[in-house]
């Protein structure tokens, strides 16, 4: 049976696991590499899921039947809104409703945060996760290209 729990600060390793592991294919199918991506997930450590949860990112773990299977990210990013991040889910559990568990458990969070609106970004060269968040509810704002990023960003939103 699948459950979802709020991850603690010694979930640290378990969480940079999930999301190095599930990084990887998207960053195959993006062609980003640790070569010229230097944020790329494999360059990560424990310390970096830490730092995130100091900034005010709040981790959610997908369990099922005692296995880590996803995680996601919930950071409140202005008044009325939030940003749902870093959203991971395990190769051999994708396409059993692990992703869209996690989204959803974001939507309920962000409403009992009083929240209007939740917004993300993606890679803006990944249409299949595109259309993927759109089957969800959020739709596009605006792409953008950032000096710091190798590859443009789509930003997308749901209102709540």
């Amino acid at each position: 049976m699948a459950a979802i729990r709020e991850a603690g600060r010694q979930d640290a390793p378990l969480l940079l696991g999930l999301i190095q592991e599930s990084f990887e294919t998207l960053y195959r199918r993006v062609g980003l590499t640790p070569a010229n991506f230097s944020r790329h997930a494999a360059h990560m450590g424990a310390d970096w899921v830490l730092e995130q949860m100091d900034t005010g990112n709040r981790f959610f773990i997908l369990e099922d039947s005692g296995l880590a299977c996803g995680c996601v990210a919930l950071r409140t990013a202005d008044a009325g809104a939030v940003e749902l991040r870093r959203l991971a889910v395990l190769p051999a559990r994708r396409r059993r409703g692990c992703g869209q568990a996690l989204v959803a458990h974001v939507v309920a969070e962000a409403r009992c945060l009083g929240a209007r609106r939740i917004m993300l970004g993606l890679w803006a060269t990944d249409p299949e996760l595109r259309r993927w968040y759109e089957r969800r509810g959020f739709a596009v704002t605006e792409t953008k290209t950032y000096p710091d990023l190798p590859l443009a960003v789509t930003h997308m939103a749901m209102d709540l």
